[in-house]
């Protein structure tokens, strides 16, 4: 699932009462795989373009539209928390982890298959 998907589903699914940014960045970390932080600045501008979407609908509630108005004024402060810099943190190591294990066993793959063919 892509980031706009993923931002797009949690408010959909997602009662506006219950709303918030850290457990919407936590859906999206759980349906996106391989996010790190040079993702951040593409879910930031997401959160922010979903947010005034909902805000701008007609259909929308207006307390609801509220609610999307004050998440989306605040959506810059909540990815300079140091909670939210740890998680994107986290999230390069675990990425850096995956790709060096399949790295390695690739670069072993590749090592082994040409030393049975030139004996070396």
């Amino acid at each position: 699932m892509c980031v706009s998907s993923a931002v797009s589903d949690y408010f959909r699914n997602t009662s506006f009462k219950q709303w918030q940014l850290s457990d919407c960045l936590s859906h999206v970390t759980t349906e996106c795989l391989n996010l790190t932080s040079e993702c951040k600045q593409d879910i930031i501008d997401e959160f922010k373009s979903q947010l005034l979407s909902i805000a701008n609908n007609k259909c929308v509630y207006q307390v609801a539209k509220n609610k999307a108005l004050k998440l989306y004024g605040n959506v810059e402060n909540f990815f300079n928390l140091k909670e939210t810099i740890t998680l994107f943190a986290e999230l390069d190591v675990k990425v850096s982890s995956i790709f060096f294990f399949l790295f390695g066993f690739i670069f072993s793959y590749t090592y082994k298959k040409r030393q049975f063919f030139t004996g070396n």
